[in-house]
């Protein structure tokens, strides 16, 4: 055979087989959709672009990529995001959201009104007291820790004995899952029974406390003071919005009250300090005070007294001239006397004739013309007394001589007249004699 019938019969049967094989593969292909690549077994190498022209990337390729990466800023993650617990504590940690849920689910009843205070220690139920800074008054009280934990709860403070809240005081309001958001104290915020409760007063209540939630307000907006608030929740707005000032921050001996008056103050009693009155001539008369304030009303007054009357008084009064000032009141009205017009004092006095005698008159005259020893009274006797010794006799001498332990001007020593007509005038200070 010529080589070129060779090759033709040779290309024929090549076609031939080519034809064959692309009639198989249409027939397989077609069982297939045309939007599907099912490759079973075997490996794709080099780049396998996508109908859109990108790159494909396996499963395994992802997973390496995104646990090199979480930091996402902005966008929105959709499905669930599963966080890893702390490898230390052990704490699975939620966002806010799972939080809300989480509580929401919790809670079955959340309580109004608030509770004052949160008591985190065992307190006695009965009076009004600070519990956890808070005084309480007819307060909403949380009891969270007591002792015997079936008193735990919501209780209402009195004078005397307290008793539970009302919305607090059966089973199915203290069983788990009841809330109450706490105002004031350490631990503000939302408290939620955790334990079931079947009997008030038999089964233990148990609370927990679930945060402040600070993005919770209590009472909305302040309350306007029409209608009986403050407007306000500062304090010094609130003192502000009440006309209070800045008196409040102002230390006791600095505020200063301008106009007005003050109401409802007692007197204060004489025994206290104070003078019992709330006039000066109320004043006066419950402090024994002489309310004259002329000489000549004074002698007046004391006209016909002797001079034991007032021997041991101290005075001071007041006469034209100025203060006198002295230890006996007939001194001082003795002294007053000329100016004032009044009438005289009597005095008590005596002549000793003898050589030895005590004196006992205001006025003593000595005639003897020996030597006299004249022994004075007892000074603590005599305190705030003056008397007058006069040496009437020609001749000796008077020896005047304390009494017992007394002194004469601060000595022991007599003090002695030598010459006829004189006068030794003595005043007692106590225990001395001093020589006017």
């Amino acid at each position: 055979m010529p080589l070129d019938e060779e090759i033709e019969e040779g290309e024929a049967g090549h076609i031939a087989a080519h034809e064959q094989i692309h009639d198989h593969l249409n027939e397989w292909l077609g069982e297939v959709p045309s939007n599907f690549l099912k490759p079973a077994g075997g490996t794709v190498t080099g780049v396998l672009t996508l109908a859109d022209g990108s790159p494909a990337a396996s499963e395994a390729h992802v997973a390496t990529e995104l646990e090199a990466y979480l930091p996402v800023t902005g966008g929105t993650l959709e499905g669930t995001l599963t966080l890893a617990a702390n490898a230390t504590t052990g704490l699975q940690p939620v966002t806010y959201q799972q939080w809300q849920a989480a509580l929401a689910a919790t809670v079955t009843t959340f309580h109004s009104p608030n509770a004052s205070t949160a008591a985190t220690a065992n307190v006695t139920k009965s009076g009004e007291q600070t519990i956890n800074g808070v005084l309480t008054n007819d307060s909403r009280i949380v009891l969270t820790a007591q002792t015997d934990a079936t008193e735990n709860g919501v209780w209402v403070t009195a004078d005397g004995a307290w008793a539970r809240a009302s919305d607090f005081d059966a089973a199915a309001e203290l069983t788990k899952g009841n809330a109450i958001y706490v105002e004031d104290g350490t631990q503000a915020g939302i408290w939620v029974t955790n334990k079931t409760v079947s009997a008030v007063g038999t089964d233990d209540v148990g609370w927990a406390y679930a945060g402040s939630n600070a993005g919770y307000t209590p009472g909305g907006a302040d309350v306007a003071v029409a209608d009986g608030g403050t407007g306000a929740s500062t304090a010094a707005d609130a003192r502000t919005n009440l006309g209070l000032g800045s008196i409040a921050t102002q230390a006791a001996s600095a505020v200063t009250i301008t106009g007005g008056s003050v109401t409802g103050i007692t007197d204060i009693a004489v025994a206290d300090g104070g003078t019992g009155a709330s006039t000066a001539a109320d004043a006066r008369t419950n402090l024994d005070v002489d309310q004259a304030g002329t000489a000549a009303t004074l002698l007046a007054t004391h006209t016909g007294d002797t001079s034991d009357a007032h021997d041991a008084s101290a005075i001071s009064i007041l006469d034209t001239g100025g203060y006198f000032a002295g230890t006996d009141v007939e001194a001082a009205l003795q002294a007053l006397g000329a100016a004032s017009g009044g009438s005289s004092i009597t005095y008590t006095y005596e002549t000793q004739a003898g050589t030895s005698f005590t004196i006992s008159k205001d006025i003593t005259t000595c005639s003897s013309t020996s030597t006299v020893i004249a022994t004075l009274p007892s000074a603590t006797t005599w305190a705030g007394k003056r008397l007058m010794v006069y040496k009437s006799g020609s001749g000796g001498s008077v020896a005047i001589r304390r009494a017992g332990s007394d002194l004469i001007m601060g000595s022991s020593s007599d003090l002695v007249i030598y010459v006829q007509n004189e006068i030794v005038e003595l005043v007692s200070v106590g225990t001395n004699w001093l020589v006017i």
